[in-house]
């Protein structure tokens, strides 16, 4: 759905992403000499690191701790860039930390609008029985007060109406999906969030 995560939202998330392979390529490079044939060993033993790495940050992003003693196991660190390493690390998990935030709220705020809709949604159904039933009532009603053979004519005349109400939804239903590809006319059926599309792909 458009607008559902905003463009600043999605590049966060590629960011993540392009920073996990980087931290699972750079793993990689300590584990080649005991790669088996293929390099699965070296393949498993990164995928274990990189996650682990990610394990201990949460959703916070890696941890600059554990990312620290990567680079200074790697790299032969001293003991001055181990601190600056470390202190570049703890910056840039700020950020991590506010885009966390954000999507925590983005959930929080969400789950409340779902809940929200869902109960609309009921009330919409809910209108709905009462006017079928009101209807079916006073058709009923109205039948009553005829003769035999205006009633003949009555249930003629019920029965183009229901054809022509039935043709009218149908049209209703048609352009909606034209003009919102993706999505059906919410009117009181189901769960009116299972009917979002797709999220915006890059």
């Amino acid at each position: 759905m458009e607008g559902f995560m905003n463009k600043t939202s999605w590049r966060a998330l590629a960011a993540c992403a392009a920073l996990f392979a980087l931290c699972a390529g750079a793993f990689a490079q300590d584990q080649g000499s005991d790669a088996g044939p293929g390099g699965e060993a070296a393949k498993q033993a990164m995928i274990k690191k990189a996650a682990e790495m990610y394990r201990k940050g949460g959703d916070e992003g890696p941890d600059p701790a554990s990312e620290t003693e990567h680079y200074a196991r790697n790299l032969s660190l001293t003991e001055q860039q181990r601190a600056d390493v470390l202190k570049i690390l703890e910056d840039r998990r700020k950020i991590f930390r506010e885009s966390a935030k954000v999507r925590r709220e983005f959930k929080e705020e969400t789950e409340k609008l779902h809940q929200r809709i869902l109960a609309m949604n009921e009330k919409v159904r809910q209108a709905g029985v009462r006017i079928d039933a009101k209807q079916k009532q006073a058709l009923g009603q109205i039948r009553a007060l005829l003769t035999k053979d205006q009633q003949s004519r009555f249930d003629m005349m019920e029965k183009e109406r229901a054809r022509m109400e039935a043709e009218f939804r149908e049209r209703q239903i048609e352009n909606y999906r034209r003009e919102h590809p993706g999505e059906g006319p919410h009117d009181g059926q189901g769960d009116p969030m299972q009917n979002l599309p797709e999220e915006p792909k890059k």
